[in-house]
């Protein structure tokens, strides 16, 4: 028996590139700085952050799934509130000198303290920073300096 061929019709295919996220105010961070935790970038779910749950729980400052809630620490503001394992906010920072910078971050925990992951891209490997102590209440806050490890 001979060898069939068949043709189909022609398929178009098009191609596109993700949406990428903004930053916050529309400028880069320029390292060293203080960075806000609640002023991640822009960019919506799965761009510029991943939440579990919809609506922004403590229902301040941003309109995103994001929880954020106003804080009774020093200097008053905002914090960022229910967050669960899984969940990530990305930043956009610009850093104008190459060297070693000190991730610090303000944290609160009512109980056992959870992880506080800091990735970032430089020479195709990932660094992150993690570990948080418990500080005995939600509005309780304290400086802290996650251990870092390479990967």
């Amino acid at each position: 028996m001979p060898a069939r061929s068949t043709t189909s019709e022609a398929v178009t295919v098009h191609v596109v590139v993700p949406p990428s996220s903004t930053p916050f105010g529309g400028t880069a961070a320029l390292i060293p700085v203080v960075i806000e935790a609640e002023n991640f970038d822009e960019g919506g779910e799965g761009i510029a952050y991943h939440d579990l749950t919809t609506g922004n729980a403590g229902g301040q400052y941003r309109q995103t799934d994001v929880d954020i809630a106003t804080t009774s620490d020093a200097g008053g503001g905002y914090a960022l509130g229910y967050v669960a394992a899984g969940e990530w906010l990305k930043y956009s920072v610009s850093v104008a000198a190459a060297g070693s910078y000190t991730l610090e971050a303000r944290v609160a925990s009512a109980g056992r303290g959870g992880n506080v992951p800091c990735r970032g891209r430089r020479r195709r490997r990932d660094r992150s920073a993690r570990g948080a102590r418990t500080t005995g209440g939600w509005q309780t806050l304290a400086n802290d300096q996650p251990r870092h490890e390479s990967r």
